[in-house]
């Protein structure tokens, strides 16, 4: 009798095993069809998001396609009135000639805080009233090529949404290679969609040119 104890106590304490892996295996199961659901649904909120992220990238861009970023202009060129300045100082600076109707800027401002003395001045961001009147300010600027405030080089881009400068910025190293390999001066705004690395490197690639 007490052999036969020992023989079912292991056999019951098997089946309590078998029980409980038996449970065991059905709640992983029930919680690997969960997680299916749950990736489909992640993976859906992924793509809406995505989707609503290229929306708001296109409204920011469609937002600044008024604006020009001005590089280089010293702090406090514009005086108390930017919009007067710019407008004035553009048309003689492009030697665009005598205009059907003069420029009108909506607005203009620098971007961030002062900087201190003797760091590169900020950026300053105009808008136009006119969105053709921008083109042909750009126009113009690639046709002059240099552009000066007294003696001091300026250069205009377009204004664009961070997430397309970050976009941009991936082919650094393509349009670099490309220079170098045909031996090309860049052209009027080219170098705006580099960074700053990539910017020194064509200044003295286009000087030793010269």
């Amino acid at each position: 009798q007490g052999v036969k104890t020992k023989i079912q106590f292991p056999k019951m304490a098997l089946a309590d095993c078998t029980s409980r892996i038996g449970e065991a295996e059905e709640r992983v199961s029930a919680v690997e069809d969960e997680c299916c659901v749950l990736k489909g649904k992640v993976e859906d909120l992924e793509k809406r998001n995505k989707a609503l992220e290229d929306k708001l990238v296109d409204m920011e861009t469609r937002s600044r396609l008024n604006n020009i970023r001005v590089v280089g202009l010293p702090e406090g060129a514009e005086g108390p009135d930017p919009c007067s300045f710019l407008e004035n100082w553009l048309a003689d600076a492009l030697d665009m000639g005598p205009l059907r109707s003069p420029l009108v800027l909506e607005r203009a401002h620098r971007v961030g805080p002062r900087r201190a003395t003797g760091d590169p001045p900020r950026p300053l961001i105009m808008r136009f009233l006119n969105y053709k009147q921008k083109v042909a300010v750009m126009n113009a600027a690639r046709t002059k090529g240099e552009i000066r405030y007294k003696n001091i080089n300026v250069r205009l881009y377009n204004d664009l949404a961070t997430e397309v400068h970050k976009q941009r910025k991936q082919y650094d190293a393509v349009i670099l290679m490309r220079l170098i390999t045909y031996h090309c001066t860049p052209q009027f705004g080219e170098t705006s969609i580099l960074s700053q690395g990539g910017q020194i490197l064509i200044y003295f690639y286009q000087i030793q040119n010269h």
